[in-house]
């Protein structure tokens, strides 16, 4: 049993120590995305600031600041993740579709990944999947872009503006 415990809280310490690494150093290393300096665009079409978080084992964790605004722009749509208080943000421009919604992907060379998805159906929010260093492979099978194949190690709710 308390073996158990001790591989729960490593597990969740490892991806604390991942999520602060993606928002320090990990930038040089960032696919799927470009960097963005600036405040959030003025073509954004939604707006979803991420309010909770849980692993998937069901305990809840801290969710990040960080705010995503979908735009459509001159070359496709794109989506902006906006950490309020920080200079540089994400452009993520790896995006693809299908008849359940968006989905776009971010991950760091050897680090972690997250997959955001706006679901097509009307009502449904948007959630943002964390998987953990090692835990998943890059699946090229989609054409001009890269999808995660793994199980994420965290699940993010995106909630409306002021909720």
């Amino acid at each position: 049993m308390e073996t158990n415990v001790n591989r729960r809280v490593l597990g969740l310490l490892g991806l604390v120590v991942s999520m602060a690494w993606l928002a320090g150093c990990a930038s040089w290393y960032l696919k799927g995305a470009e960097l963005y300096e600036g405040s959030a665009p003025a073509s954004a079409t939604n707006t979803w600031p991420v309010t909770s978080c849980a692993t998937s084992a069901g305990q809840v964790i801290a969710a990040p600041n960080i705010v995503y605004h979908r735009a459509e722009e001159a070359k496709g749509v794109v989506l902006y993740e906006i950490s309020p208080g920080e200079s540089t943000h994400s452009r993520i421009t790896n995006r693809w579709a299908d008849d359940t919604g968006e989905f776009f992907f971010v991950w760091v060379s050897s680090g972690p990944g997250y997959l955001i998805f706006v679901p097509a159906t009307a009502g449904q929010m948007p959630v943002r999947l964390v998987y953990g260093a090692g835990g998943y492979s890059l699946d090229r099978s989609v054409p001009g872009a890269v999808k995660p194949a793994g199980i994420p190690v965290a699940t993010c709710i995106l909630g409306p503006v002021g909720g």
